[in-house]
């Protein structure tokens, strides 16, 4: 970024510091576009003269279709607006080969593709709500009025040239514009449709830069690049367990250090979840349907959910064989590993933030005061589903599944039909 940009790009603390997916591809394209003319004119100032250079499209990496708004050569018929963002979007040549180029649109072309833009977009300025007559000349206002490239916002995007507004307009008015013709998957343009013929139609040959800790290949070394950063380990800095990578982290510490309240509650064991999808797998383990496969603990016999409970429950309960045991600064209880102590802190040593209503006490967690309000409601919150019991406590709850359905909560625990 700090090649393919003439400004420095500097974020207050606790801004959002990641680029997108397709920012990184048009960033990466902007400096392996600049490499090669600079390494071109290395060439040409070495080796040849410049009159003895004929420069093609293709030497250009002009990209799809070079037209008035992305040729670096310029025919003398141009607008004065268009030969402006020439001027503005060119990469700085240091010498100017005279040849001009080639396949540049016919004016009968851009008249059409101007009148469709037009019907289908409003030409205004997003900042001082300035109206154009043309996009062309809405870039033109934008530079002279606002010193930056001009844009129009669709569907909460910033399109700023002429091709994706085009295919923007065609993917509005036939969603299908973009079809894989072997999977029939849709796509928003060319481009995010080139890229899943590529990934998922293509062949090694095709993705020559392979991962060497996972089976993805891609396209360009950077797709690669970018991808790797997945695979660096981070450690959280609470309770130091280790996570796959910056967005499992980021993931972890809004679920487990973070104070928002868990407002998806389950209507069967009053459980809260900050995720729909985590909800909605609870719910379905209730009803006997087990999204993930249950594992045995083989030094307490227990029976977990997944590999991924099951390490938790290791590190939590029975810690590393060699490692110290650590204990509570406040309550001086010994844990088996510091993970184990952060759960602790975090469930007891808390302030009682969650209010009843009704009588005005506080619980450290929100399904106690849950429960607690049904003392005033009347609501009944757990009903057994192997016969008609009702009750307002997990604990209980858990004691009556336990003690009157003895075989149903064994095969529970067991994953028999999971």
């Amino acid at each position: 970024m700090d090649k393919v940009f003439y400004f420095s790009v500097e974020l207050d603390e606790g801004q959002l510091r990641n680029v997108c997916h397709n920012c990184s591809h048009k960033i990466a394209d902007f400096y392996d576009y600049s490499e090669k003319v600079r390494a071109n004119l290395e060439k040409l100032s070495g080796s040849v003269s410049i009159e003895d250079v004929k420069i093609e499209p293709a030497e250009l990496d002009i990209g799809e279709e070079a037209n008035v708004e992305d040729s670096v050569g310029v025919k003398e018929e141009l607008l004065e607006s268009d030969k402006e963002e020439l001027i503005a979007e060119s990469p700085p040549l240091v010498k100017k080969p005279k040849k001009k180029l080639v396949n540049i649109k016919p004016k009968a072309q851009l008249a059409e593709e101007n009148k469709k833009l037009n019907e289908f977009f409003q030409m205004r300025c997003d900042m001082c709500e300035e109206t154009a007559e043309s996009f062309n000349a809405l870039k033109s206002h934008f530079r002279s009025n606002h010193g930056r490239h001009g844009y129009i916002v669709c569907c909460k995007k910033k399109l700023s040239k002429r091709t994706h507004l085009l295919e923007h307009r065609e993917w509005h008015l036939n969603p299908k514009a973009f079809r894989c013709e072997l999977c029939n998957k849709n796509y928003k343009n060319k481009f995010f449709l080139s890229v899943h013929q590529l990934k998922v139609h293509g062949t090694d040959e095709d993705r020559p830069f392979k991962c060497d800790q996972c089976p993805q290949t891609y396209v360009k070394s950077y797709q690669l690049r970018l991808h790797l950063v997945n695979h660096e380990k981070v450690e959280c800095p609470i309770c130091h367990r280790v996570l796959a990578n910056k967005t499992t982290l980021s993931s972890h510490m809004t679920n487990a250090h973070s104070d928002i309240d868990r407002r998806m509650i389950c209507e069967t064991c009053g459980q809260g979840f900050l995720s729909k999808t985590t909800l909605e797998r609870h719910v379905k383990a209730h009803a006997g349907i087990e999204v993930i496969k249950r594992v045995q603990c083989q030094i307490c016999q227990k029976w977990l959910r997944g590999e991924i409970v099951l390490s938790r429950h290791i590190a939590y309960v029975h810690g590393d064989r060699g490692q110290k045991h650590v204990s509570c600064d406040v309550c001086q209880q010994v844990y088996p590993s510091p993970r184990a102590l952060a759960s602790h802190k975090r469930t007891v040593h808390v302030a009682e933030r969650f209010e009843c209503e009704f009588c005005g006490k506080k619980f450290k967690q929100q399904v106690n005061l849950r429960e607690h309000r049904t003392q005033h409601t009347g609501e009944r919150l757990y009903a057994c589903e192997h016969c008609d019991a009702t009750m307002n406590s997990r604990a209980h709850f858990a004691v009556h599944i336990k003690k009157h359905h003895p075989v149903e909560w064994a095969a529970k625990k067991q994953g028999v039909g999971g």
